[in-house]
């Protein structure tokens, strides 16, 4: 579509990451010959930027921001996505329309257009997809081709990189930050566990007097915790109110 309705539509108006997007619309805007004339294509927005990752949710609200304040620069954005759902519901909201492509010949995709009309009297559903018509666009040449799909493929290989993947999947299963509360909880149902794995002396949490120990709460069940001594206080207190224990 970019290069159907962009005379200067070329590779530096396709973006992979939304911080990219941003600064493409800027570059593209200030080069067109008139307002509305510039396209910018973000290619597989999902993956990138628009993910559940806190950093890419960040972006991704950022780029939802600045899709609706492309409209001052008159430049059109193409986000493709093989699915609406897997799209940012912030971006659907103040995008125009919908292209689902429906087939494809030697030289031309055929697609049906339709309005993205977000439900202003409800919320099943979000979105009314009403038809608006039908295009044919000539594929681009085999050289816009050539240097897209090389692009793409730098970009999937540093994404999915062994590395990249092993930070993400680390991001993702990092534990959550424990309250005092929580290791409260932990010191009341593990208080005189015997279980030499958690507590070599097999006293659990109390000292050999049977009391309630302030050092094995600040260092934890075989020295996991390493509590700062603020914390280690709270928790006994904690403990000591709601169990009694000494």
């Amino acid at each position: 579509m970019g290069f159907h309705f962009d005379r200067k539509f070329g590779i530096e108006n396709t973006v992979f990451y939304g911080f990219d997007f941003m600064r493409a619309v800027r570059f593209v805007a200030a080069r067109q010959d008139f307002w509305g004339q510039a396209w910018v294509h973000f290619d597989e927005p999902n993956i990138a930027d628009l993910s559940q990752l806190e950093f890419n949710r960040m972006v991704g609200r950022t780029v939802t921001k600045f899709t609706q304040a492309a409209r001052k620069y008159g430049v059109n954005g193409i986000l493709a996505l093989p699915a609406t759902r897997l799209m940012n519901s912030g971006v659907v909201e103040v995008a125009q329309c919908r292209v689902r492509i429906l087939g494809e010949g030697r030289n031309y995709r055929y697609g049906r257009v339709d309005e993205i009309k977000p439900n202003e009297y409800g919320t099943s559903p979000r979105f009314f997809f009403p038809r608006m018509g039908y295009l044919k666009i000539r594929k681009p040449r085999q050289e816009w081709i050539d240097k897209y799909e090389a692009k793409r493929e730098t970009f999937l290989s540093g994404y999915f990189s062994e590395d990249k993947i092993n930070e993400m999947e680390k991001e993702q299963n990092k534990p959550k930050k424990l309250e005092a509360g929580d290791y409260a909880n932990f010191v009341m149902e593990h208080l005189k566990d015997p279980d030499p794995e958690l507590f070599p002396d097999g006293r659990g949490f109390l000292n050999e007097k049977g009391e309630l120990s302030y050092s094995k709460i600040q260092a934890g069940p075989k020295g996991t915790w390493d509590l700062s001594t603020g914390t280690a206080s709270r928790v006994k207190n904690n403990v000591a109110a709601k169990t009694g224990q000494a």
